[in-house]
């Protein structure tokens, strides 16, 4: 089509913006929003119509909101033209979810998986995709947008070289490689996903300067500058290597990582005592070892107190070089370390040479990447859709 296609009229992406997260609307609602003439709102709204992105409810009499005068017309997203897919391809799992157009999930798949090597992700990131899809009863030809959070740094879909080829393995082309299948493809940074998800719904919302940290097994922030995710010249923003010059940090390893260390450490050298359940365990897991740090047991209180100056000291880090407002806690370990974020906070509050952040808790819990992927992929298809249709 020419550009005198009626969906790619300014007019019509302006009337799609104000559809995407809208709920029933009226065409006298475009047009105020938009600054719109109401016939050139109509028009509009009949072509994104036709393209099937957006569908007639019953007129305002029909529906008893009718009040005086000509019944207006009311209108709707379609949330079912089309599925978004979003994912968490971390190193050792794959979580995926298939959204409507609206956001809301139809399916979600989580796998564990032990693929380091190219073609073993690949395969691996696209039989989980095709299955979750399958499961919401959608086809791949469904896909509007598909976005991919990994653990590597990324800009414009490709990571840079790592001196261990890490960040290659866990994007092996991933951009071009599902650019081949689906129309609209974003690959970010896992925690970059994660500061999305907190943006758009999480408990950073109303703020525009801010870092969610993934802090599980490793530690990785994604920042928000000025209501917008930053990235730098190479995707890199957010990366924490630098941890491996803080004293003490042990580098970018995360606190159920390092939970697992000192705890380790104190049970062999008596600092937990013999008769503490832990000492008992037949196997330590992160939950067991979380669920006596969340229950804020006496006897944890060394560890509590190190992973607290821990923490603290990345704040001020974080502090020194971003200048957030908050920094928000992301993942399944949100909900397990309150104990570990009040002693943060007032270690932080009392020896910040800066404004110092305050540190919180998620609330979006395990799925918070592939929440921020789905997010991503609503963004992306906002953005594309009316010249993919066109």
């Amino acid at each position: 089509m020419s550009e005198a296609s009626p969906l790619l009229r300014a007019s019509t992406s302006a009337a799609l913006d104000y559809a995407w997260d809208a709920g029933p609307f009226l065409a006298d609602d475009v047009s105020r929003a938009k600054g719109l003439t109401k016939s050139t709102a109509i028009r509009a709204i009949d072509a994104l119509i036709d393209a099937g992105l957006v569908i007639e409810l019953p007129n305002t009499l029909e529906d008893g909101s009718y009040r005086f005068g000509r019944p207006a017309r009311r209108f709707e997203l379609n949330a079912d033209a089309g599925i978004l897919v979003g994912m968490d391809a971390g190193r050792t799992h794959i979580t995926t979810l298939v959204s409507d157009l609206k956001g809301r999930i139809l399916s979600s798949s989580h796998r564990v998986i032990d693929q380091d090597d190219a073609e073993g992700r690949r395969t691996a990131t696209s039989d989980t995709i095709a299955h979750t899809i399958g499961s919401a009863s959608k086809a791949p030809k469904d896909v509007v947008a598909l976005a991919i959070g990994i653990p590597a740094p990324v800009a414009r879909g490709v990571s840079p070289s790592h001196y261990e080829g890490f960040w290659e393995n866990m994007n092996p082309g991933f951009q071009d490689f599902f650019a081949a299948q689906f129309p609209i493809v974003r690959i970010e940074n896992d925690a970059g996903l994660a500061a999305f998800a907190e943006l758009s719904q999480g408990p950073a919302r109303t703020r525009n300067n801010f870092v969610a940290m993934l802090a599980g097994d490793r530690m990785g922030a994604g920042v928000v500058l000025g209501g917008k995710l930053a990235y730098g010249a190479h995707g890199g923003v957010g990366e924490l290597g630098i941890l491996k010059h803080l004293r003490g940090a042990g580098g970018s390893k995360g606190l159920v990582h390092l939970t697992d260390k000192w705890i380790k450490e104190y049970l062999a050298d008596g600092t937990i005592p013999a008769s503490h359940p832990l000492a008992r365990a037949d196997q330590l897991t992160p939950d067991l070892e979380f669920s006596y740090v969340t229950a804020n047991d006496p006897a944890l209180k060394p560890l509590i107190d190190r992973a607290s100056l821990h923490l603290a000291s990345v704040g001020e880090l974080l502090a020194y070089m971003y200048d957030p407002e908050i920094i928000v806690i992301s993942g399944g370990i949100a909900t397990q370390i309150g104990p570990i974020l009040s002693r943060a906070n007032a270690e932080l509050q009392a020896r910040s040479h800066v404004p110092p952040p305050t540190i919180i808790a998620s609330t979006l819990g395990h799925d918070v990447v592939s929440i921020g992927a789905i997010a991503a992929a609503r963004e992306a298809a906002r953005a594309g859709i009316l010249e993919l249709l066109a």
